[in-house]
């Protein structure tokens, strides 16, 4: 009896997991297939292919434990069919991307951690601690592709504020390659 209620524990365990897992796959699937940046669709199919992976063994876990799985409910796109929303940066969209992905990610992460909660038997709880591993580092690798979006877009914006046209004399204010201080560099006078 203690054996069968373990089980039906851990199918229940698993059950509450499996959706989240999809979000996260859908919204890295949206991602992948979306995404802009030159580079980066290698690395996000291979985090998607890697959630898709995280599914099926949690499926296939739960069938084994003699358990149902729910539909499949596909995620809609987040650029929506409106293009009217649809931002005009590219860069923007990314970082819209890069956000839902990392929500869903941590959401996931919380799901884990709350099925390692309850007592599993040993392949159920090293099957979720695998899961939670790779999904805190597909976490951690989005996360630094998304500061690093807002660093790119930071200089990018101060180099085009830094300069400053003055009808006599034209000056231009960029970032030191070395140190990062500001340099003032003026042109010589106009010649009308």
């Amino acid at each position: 009896m203690e054996h069968f209620n373990l089980r039906r524990d851990e199918i229940a365990a698993l059950q509450r997991v499996v959706p989240f897992c999809r979000a996260g796959r859908g919204t890295l699937q949206n991602m992948a297939l979306s995404c802009s940046a030159e580079g980066w669709n290698d690395l996000l199919i291979y985090f998607w292919q890697r959630l898709g992976r995280c599914v099926a063994e949690l499926e296939l876990k739960i069938r084994e434990l003699g358990g149902e799985i729910g539909p499949d409910v596909p995620e809609q796109n987040i650029l929506g069919a409106d293009p009217e929303n649809k931002p005009a940066n590219p860069l923007t969209v990314d970082k819209q991307l890069i956000i839902r992905a990392v929500d869903h990610l941590a959401q996931l992460l919380n799901r884990y951690a709350e099925a390692r909660r309850i007592s599993l038997s040993f392949d159920v709880r090293m099957l979720l601690q695998r899961h939670q591993l790779q999904c805190q580092e597909i976490l951690d690798r989005l996360s630094s592709i998304h500061f690093g979006c807002d660093k790119r877009q930071d200089q990018k914006e101060n180099f085009n504020m830094n300069i400053t046209i003055n009808q006599e004399r034209p000056m231009i204010r960029l970032p030191d390659v070395k140190t990062g201080d500001t340099v003032t560099v003026q042109s010589a006078n106009r010649t009308k």
